[in-house]
Parts: C-alpha cells; structure tokens; sequence
C-alpha cells in the first residue's frame, strides 16, 4: 500500500501536480508547500474556530490540508475533519468552523497529505495536539500559536 501511494506521488510529480524540488529542511516528508512553519488561530466565544497555518511555499494543488479537532487532549475520535485543496498561489491555508462540542476546550491539530492518500508529508504540532480553551464573554475571542 505505501509503494502504491509513492508512485502515485511520483506520478504526480512528473505530471506538474507537485514541485520535483527537494524537499524543505526540516520534519516534512515532502514537497515545501506541505511544509508547515507556523499557526495561529482565535476560538470565540460562539464557537467559532478560525486557524491560519503558514506554509514554507506557495500551497500545492495536489497536497490536501487537513485540521483535525478533537473533545480534548487524549482523544482519539475526532470531532470534526476539515480538508482543502491548495490553490497554487497562496502560501497559507485557513479555516474557519464552528464547533459542536459541549465543553469550552478543544485540542487541534494539522495535516499535509498526498492527495487522499495515505501518505502524510507533515503535522502540526509533531505529535499530540494542542489544547484551545475558548473563553466565554470575550469578543475577541482566545487567541492561540502553535507549531
């Protein structure tokens, strides 16, 4: 299965899907554009959850961006999946949800992906997830980095 999921990152290297450059110093397995170099996020008091993850170059077409939310730290069902496309220009990605959980503290993550294959080219945080505790009365909201 992983030999399958390589040739067809191959093949979509050759294609023009991906970048043929060398990937990006650090821990990505990959292309830069799947590399993530930071984040920041705000989780407001209506629930409303908004990451922006910054990327080492522009976002790829062919690498999907997944957010991962879970209940809290520890949890291994999550509560919500968020995936986009990159768009080939930009080089961040942001997304913006509202979160159905019955608590005020929930635990993200980020993924980079060989389309929607098996293959992941980074994670944000490493390992883990980090922990956002929305706070209630604020109109800004709890603001957050991490990675």
């Amino acid at each position: 299965m992983k030999f399958r999921a390589l040739a067809l990152l191959a093949a979509a290297v050759i294609a023009g899907g991906l970048p043929a450059a060398p990937a990006h110093a650090g821990d990505v397995q990959g292309p830069a554009c799947a590399d993530f170099v930071g984040a920041s996020g705000v989780y407001r008091s209506d629930s409303t959850l908004s990451i922006l993850v910054d990327l080492a170059d522009a976002s790829c077409r062919a690498v999907r961006y997944t957010l991962v939310i879970l209940d809290e730290a520890g949890s291994t069902e999550p509560l919500q999946e968020i995936t986009l496309s990159g768009d080939g220009t930009t080089s961040s990605v942001g997304f913006n949800t509202t979160v159905g959980d019955d608590d005020s503290q929930i635990c993200v993550y980020v993924l980079s992906t060989a389309g929607n294959g098996p293959h992941v080219f980074d994670r944000g945080p490493d390992t883990g997830c980090e922990l956002v505790q929305r706070e209630e009365g604020t109109a800004g909201g709890k603001h957050f980095n991490f990675l």
